[in-house]
């Protein structure tokens, strides 16, 4: 897989995966969108794994921190969790990371199809254990 330069407008980083990088940059319970993968530069990154937390980022990512085989991660923080599944949808979508081994779930209590999936795959693609 090669590297990706994402628009800074998108997501915020690369940023190391550290306690002090996620605590210095990503707002506590806040929602949002994040890439964990390997960084090449300061604005490239291989994903290897794409995600979202539907009420609090920051813990999401402090889990990761120190657990996670990636050095760096990407995030956004978003609004609400259905602005928060089309984005980890898009992103799944897009790079395919190799460590998604299944499609994003649709948020808790939500049954929100993946506008990015082709028709018959997307009637499944929102069913995954959280």
């Amino acid at each position: 897989m090669s590297a990706i330069v994402f628009p800074e407008q998108t997501l915020h980083g690369p940023y190391p995966l550290t306690h002090d990088d996620i605590h210095a940059v990503v707002l506590e319970g806040v929602p949002g969108v994040y890439v964990l993968g390997t960084a090449n530069s300061e604005t490239n990154l291989t994903p290897e794994y794409v995600g979202r937390d539907d009420s609090d980022l920051r813990r999401r990512l402090l889990r990761w921190a120190g657990e996670a085989p990636s050095s760096h991660f990407l995030f956004k923080h978003v609004t609400s969790p259905e602005e928060g599944y089309e984005e980890e949808s898009r992103l799944y979508h897009q790079h395919e990371p190799g460590r998604n081994k299944i499609h994003p779930a649709s948020p808790e209590g939500h049954e929100l199809t993946c506008r990015h999936c082709p028709p018959i795959e997307a009637a499944g693609a929102d069913r995954r254990p959280r």
